[in-house]
């Protein structure tokens, strides 16, 4: 679920390329403030906040995808999702 706010380009986008690389530098970037500053410049294009926009999305990836704990608890800080 993301906000009705993406548009179906930038929906498409987060699906099929963002996840993917979310997991390729989640693992690979050094900490989760790295991760946030990529993540930050990656959904630049969604405006203000993308973040926000995109958290149900990525707590439903977390839910459904098996990260390493150790990812998953640095993709949890950098949405501020619960764990």
């Amino acid at each position: 679920m993301l906000s009705s706010l993406v548009s179906l380009d930038h929906r498409i986008d987060f699906a099929t390329r963002f996840l993917p690389e979310l997991q390729d530098h989640v693992r690979t970037l050094p900490d989760a403030a790295a991760v946030a500053a990529w993540v930050d410049a990656r959904l630049q294009p969604l405006g203000p906040d993308p973040r926000r926009l995109v958290q149900a999305g990525v707590a439903e990836f977390l839910r459904t995808t098996s990260l390493p704990p150790a990812d998953a608890t640095r993709v949890r800080a950098v949405f501020e999702l619960e764990s």
